[in-house]
């Protein structure tokens, strides 16, 4: 379960796997926000190695010092 508003990611551990969200409103894609995985303001530590990032994710920007959350 994430909290409404959380960051969230995760990592798959096959090459052929499914992700069931469940949301409190329905999908809109213009809403849709990211932060790089790879940012070093935030410092991830993944308990494994990235394999591959999709295409989508690999173009989410870094964070700058006026940070100040993810804005819809």
């Amino acid at each position: 379960l994430v909290p409404k508003g959380c960051a969230h990611g995760f990592i798959t551990l096959t090459a052929n796997c499914r992700l069931l969200y469940l949301h409190t409103a329905f999908y809109k894609p213009e809403f849709e926000r990211g932060i790089s995985v790879s940012d070093p303001r935030i410092r991830v530590q993944l308990p494994i190695a990235i394999g591959e990032i999709s295409e989508r994710d690999q173009h989410h920007p870094l964070l700058t010092e006026n940070f100040d959350g993810v804005q819809i």
